[in-house]
């Protein structure tokens, strides 16, 4: 073989060695790294359709925990002091406590009381069902960490004044069905001289219902979603990779639609998939702004 051949295939060797090195590389981060931490994702609500009274309420609203997968007790323990920290006024959570085969024990499931328990909110906590929470120990974890359930159904919430705003919540239609008619039955109701909460804001766990329910009452606001986990792996100059069938209408973290913004949260554990590149796990914060 000539020199030249040799130093060529050297050459080609060493490229592969590399090629080879970055990609364990890569694995690694995305499982090891990319998996834990937590970041803020802060945006502004501003609309005229927002009480006065509400002008600078905070809302956190996190999704995905998928407890027992990558998300362990340590990380719990990061996620509520970055929650608090916050100081939010209602905290909402999108769904997916644990994996849907995750077997709770009693221990675990006192870890997740704790941690749902010891998130502070001036106004309330409110979630809804993911695919993976229709377990009898959902709605118990829930009503011992004082989070109201929103299953088709709704609240009217007061702050600071006389104007209300409605906030509803639905379940993952992959598990349930949805019921529209229930979930805004207070705006058909007989009470006619009553001030109407004008200002909507609902939460699902899939954003692809979203749809259906713009088109139920158009004159939603806010639309709050989850279940995409952002893809997961995020390959810059070409997106996502992995996007769950219920959530491939709606998975990117924001959408502006006219008179109503969609936001989906990408979440903080990791569900089939055990990794995560360019997508930290994360938790939003919305200010509300009256203008």
């Amino acid at each position: 073989m000539k020199t030249k051949e040799i130093e060529n295939n050297k050459i080609i060797v060493k490229i592969l060695v590399l090629l080879l090195i970055s990609l364990i590389t890569l694995v690694l981060y995305s499982r090891y790294v990319g998996t834990i931490g937590i970041i803020v994702k802060e945006y502004k609500i501003e609309s005229n359709v927002i009480p006065s009274n509400f002008s600078g309420v905070k809302i956190v609203h996190f999704s995905d925990l998928y407890f027992g997968n990558t998300t362990n007790e340590n990380e719990l323990k990061k996620i509520k002091s970055a929650i608090n920290e916050l100081k939010p006024d209602l905290i909402l959570f999108t769904g997916n406590l644990f994996t849907l085969d995750y077997n709770m024990s009693e221990k675990n499931k006192k870890i997740l009381i704790d941690f749902l328990s010891e998130l502070n909110a001036s106004i309330g906590k409110y979630a809804v069902k993911g695919s993976s929470d229709f377990k009898i120990d959902y709605e118990t974890i829930l009503k011992e960490s004082d989070f109201i359930l929103l299953n088709n159904t709704y609240d009217i919430i007061y702050f600071n004044g006389h104007e209300p705003i409605f906030l509803g919540g639905v379940p993952s239609t992959s598990k349930d069905t949805l019921n529209l008619n229930e979930l805004f039955k207070y705006y058909k109701g007989a009470e006619e001289n009553i001030q109407k909460a004008k200002y909507k804001i609902i939460i699902s766990s899939e954003g692809n219902v979203f749809e259906k329910i713009m088109k139920y009452d158009e004159s939603v606001n806010l639309l709050l979603g989850s279940a995409s986990l952002g893809g997961s792996v995020i390959i810059p100059f070409y997106g996502p990779l992995f996007i769950p069938k219920n959530t491939t209408k709606y998975y990117a973290p924001h959408y502006k639609l006219e008179n109503k913004e969609i936001f989906i949260s990408s979440g903080i554990g990791t569900n089939n998939i055990k990794f995560r590149f360019n997508n930290r796990p994360s938790i939003n914060l919305y200010r509300l702004k009256s203008i």
